[in-house]
């Protein structure tokens, strides 16, 4: 740990107390992470894998503010998390497509944890260019998120377990979970951290999905992510929903989801929300922007953040091996569970 990530015992306030890989795991996950030269800590209970940094913003998360008209949406990663915050951005402003062309979604909803995964150096850097430029590369401050005006709902997302978030949430917020079937997240969490030069993974996909499923990727481990979440699912204040029911029935999810956070739509409404939100017409929007993120060196030149947003990509990737291996690991994490994917 650098001096600002050295472990603190906070335990007696804090419900999860984070440790270290062991250095050998940590020199192996650097040598193929090659952008994460702290390594990576573990919490405890949950598993939850995060970067050092994470420690520097822990305890203002679990002890922020909830409002009563916040919208938080939790996903694991690359469940459709981006997807569903467009749509309910949109949905909380009178379907104000023009803005929603204009800006970059990623920019409209904050990302709670985001600015924990850099380094300390890389996100002082990123301050300073800001102060000195303008131009801003890191999401909102949790003291500017605090402060973001009240006569609007907040609409934030997470990918942390929520014994890492707030304890009243559910008491006091909407929370929308997004799930999606292991298969497609462990593909689309590869090529993620190809993409991303914050992550820049180093290997091929075989290494990502052992180091997937043996819990070693931030934000693991999967299956605890997704049944904790599932344990909540009839919380009045829970909508659970369904990636793969996105993709079969969008228009559905859109009626769900807006009767959920306290918004009326029309068919007509719907319909229009429908096509703005398929996934060519977000993928087009995202492209000036992403162009941007290539050119100041966020992204690599080769590869989109937007993929293909379909259901069963991971039979390109899967060998017949690995996919038994997934099969027998998912069979043994849901057993005594009704959680079922659709169509998976």
């Amino acid at each position: 740990f650098s001096p600002s990530h050295r472990p603190v015992d906070m335990s007696s306030v804090l419900p999860v107390r984070f440790s270290p890989f062991e250095e050998s795991v940590n020199d192996e996950l650097k040598r193929d992470f090659v952008a994460n030269t702290e390594g990576f800590i573990r919490g405890d209970p949950g598993g939850i894998v995060m970067s050092p940094g994470f420690l520097n913003f822990q305890r203002d998360i679990y002890e922020m503010e909830v409002r009563e008209d916040d919208i938080w949406i939790v996903t694991f990663p690359k469940s459709g998390t981006t997807w569903t915050q467009d749509i309910v951005w949109v949905l909380k402003n009178n379907l104000d497509y023009s803005r929603a062309r204009s800006e970059s979604v990623m920019a409209r909803v904050p990302f709670l944890e985001s600015n924990s995964m850099y380094s300390d150096e890389e996100y002082k850097a990123r301050v300073k260019q800001f102060e000195v430029t303008g131009e801003r590369s890191y999401h909102l401050t949790l003291e500017e998120l605090r402060d973001l005006p009240r006569d609007k709902p907040r609409i934030i997302k997470t990918h942390l377990t929520f014994n890492l978030l707030p304890q009243n949430l559910l008491q006091k917020a909407k929370v929308i979970y997004v799930a999606r079937n292991p298969k497609d997240v462990m593909v689309s969490y590869y090529h993620h951290h190809k993409f991303i030069k914050m992550h820049y993974f180093q290997n091929d996909f075989k290494t990502f999905a052992k180091y997937f499923i043996d819990d070693k990727i931030t934000f693991c481990p999967y299956w605890a992510h997704v049944l904790d979440a599932y344990s909540k699912r009839n919380s009045k204040n829970m909508l659970f929903a369904f990636y793969e029911n996105m993709v079969k029935d969008l228009k559905s999810e859109v009626f769900r989801i807006a009767s959920f956070i306290g918004e009326s739509i029309n068919d007509d409404d719907a319909d229009s929300l429908t096509q703005f939100m398929h996934f060519d017409n977000c993928k087009k929007r995202w492209e000036p922007f992403e162009a941007k993120k290539k050119a100041d060196g966020n992204f690599l030149d080769q590869g989109s953040f937007y993929r293909e947003g379909k259901c069963g990509n991971y039979k390109k990737h899967f060998t017949p091996e690995l996919e038994a291996e997934v099969d027998a690991w998912t069979e043994e994490k849901l057993r005594g569970c009704e959680l079922r994917f659709p169509g998976y």
